[in-house]
């Protein structure tokens, strides 16, 4: 990539092979943010985890060292997407809080968060793992953007981790302010 050109790194807990959380992510900033995309001519990087306890594995920041040096003269935003999952469950809560957020911010990356799941909050459901690909791609060809939780558009919740939630229009239109 040339000089001040922008990236953006979608680093997901999917794996390479199914795409099924880059596909709702990118549906959602083309459908948001078309026109500054291609007037400041953005592109977007995904990096897949294989899994959220991947987040800091050598694997993973490989993958952004990489989209980096791809764009070593240009601007990258680095940003996390996690799901909560079962919120009642202390544990994951627990890491997220005391691992996961203080590692994104120690590194500068942005954290986006769904709860209880991406598919919770872009289709207002629980999908069957084995139905995730499924789902993902006919939302990719369908426009289910009808269906989106308003809760994803609520950039001043103070409700964090609560179910059908996510912070991720706080953080996108953060950064799409900055540029």
């Amino acid at each position: 990539m040339s000089d001040d050109k922008i990236q953006l790194i979608l680093v997901v807990e999917s794996d390479k092979s199914a795409k099924t959380d880059s596909q709702y992510i990118r549906k959602l900033i083309m459908k948001l943010f078309d026109k500054t995309i291609s007037d400041k001519d953005i592109k977007l990087s995904d990096v897949f985890m294989c899994g959220k306890s991947n987040y800091n594995k050598k694997s993973t920041i490989k993958q952004i060292n990489d989209w980096k040096k791809y764009n070593a003269k240009g601007i990258n935003y680095i940003i996390y997407f996690f799901d909560t999952d079962n919120v009642s469950d202390p544990t994951w809560i627990k890491k997220l809080n005391d691992e996961v957020i203080p590692f994104c911010s120690a590194n500068k990356y942005e954290f986006v968060w769904f709860s209880y799941d991406i598919e919770d909050v872009f289709l207002q459901k629980q999908i069957a793992d084995k139905k995730k690909l499924r789902e993902a791609s006919k939302y990719k060809i369908d426009d289910y953007f009808k269906k989106i939780s308003p809760f994803i558009y609520d950039q001043n919740s103070t409700k964090q981790y609560f179910e059908h939630h996510s912070n991720i229009m706080r953080v996108l239109k953060q950064i799409f302010n900055s540029l």
